[in-house]
């Protein structure tokens, strides 16, 4: 077990930490948003974010967005 975490903060921060506050790496969206709403680890390292109910964000584990999708009406 790795024993990490993601935790979204004020400001489009999203942190990658350890259990015991270590943080492992940060980032911002690259547009000034709300506090994610949701945040997913997937199985390769990849980060998804969702801020809100329309933006959708792909980061890998280094940080760089990867994808974003914004979508227009609330389908998500």
């Amino acid at each position: 077990e790795l024993s990490v975490v993601l935790s979204g903060s004020e400001h489009s921060l999203t942190l990658q930490h350890t259990l015991n506050g270590d943080i492992l790496c940060s980032f911002e969206n690259p547009s000034i948003m709300p506090t994610p709403r949701l945040l997913s680890p997937l199985f390769d390292g990849d980060i998804i974010v969702y801020y809100g109910r329309l933006k959708l964000y792909l980061y890998t584990l280094h940080e760089k967005l990867m994808r974003q999708a914004i979508f227009e009406d609330e389908t998500v």
